[in-house]
């Protein structure tokens, strides 16, 4: 059963919904993406941002699919990295930022990456 979700509007007006990201495990977030269904992986992917109890291999992961041919992934990688760091403040962000920088130009992911480095700034001490 999908945990209840939530909606409110944003500062633009915007109906924005919420819903608790499913429980997914690394089985389930490889499988997602042996299978190659963008749709499988964005939610795998949530899954283990919000639920793997490993930020560092959740950062790596994440790392990686910044480099994904479906911009719907790469979004949701750097989506991904500025929710891990605001969930995990001890994690190093050198190497995030960095590649977050380099996704800032992406036609696609290229606003996300812009929000996350936000989220991480407004995270750090």
């Amino acid at each position: 059963m999908a945990a209840p979700a939530a909606s409110e509007t944003d500062e633009r007006g915007t109906l924005v919904r919420y819903e608790q990201p499913p429980r997914v495990d690394r089985d389930g977030l490889n499988a997602a993406l042996s299978a190659g269904d963008v749709g499988r992986i964005v939610t795998a992917l949530v899954g283990v941002v919000v639920h793997d109890p490993d930020p560092h291999w959740v950062r790596s992961i994440c790392l990686d699919l910044l480099d994904h041919p479906s911009g719907d992934i790469r979004r949701c990688a750097a989506i991904g990295l500025g929710h891990l760091v605001r969930m995990h403040r001890g994690l190093d962000t050198d190497d995030i930022v960095t590649r977050l920088r380099a996704v800032v130009d992406d036609p696609e992911a290229g606003n996300a990456a812009r929000d996350s480095l936000l989220e991480i700034h407004r995270s750090l001490p």
